[in-house]
């Protein structure tokens, strides 16, 4: 079952590749197994976009989409920027 879930995150790195996030008060280390760019958001003409996804999975094979949003944004302060997207179960 794929959720979306759109919530800002936490996340970890170890020598520059995202390792863990944390959601719910739990921390999910996870490996990456893919990543994509979006360079613009086709769902709202004119609006800015720099995303950079990431798929994971976690020891117990759930897999996550988390995404950076790179763009300047008024609404999305630099601490906010690491979003975890969907969550397949």
């Amino acid at each position: 079952m794929t959720r979306h879930i759109g919530q800002s995150v936490p996340v970890q790195y170890h020598q520059g590749q995202l390792t863990a996030f944390t959601w719910r008060g739990a921390t999910y280390p996870v490996r990456v197994i893919d990543m994509w760019r979006l360079a613009t958001r086709w769902w709202e003409p004119g609006e800015a976009a720099d995303r950079t996804y990431y798929r994971c999975e976690t020891a117990d094979h759930h897999i996550f989409e988390l995404y950076y949003e790179a763009a300047p944004s008024a609404s999305m302060p630099d601490n906010k920027r690491w979003v975890l997207d969907v969550c397949q179960d």
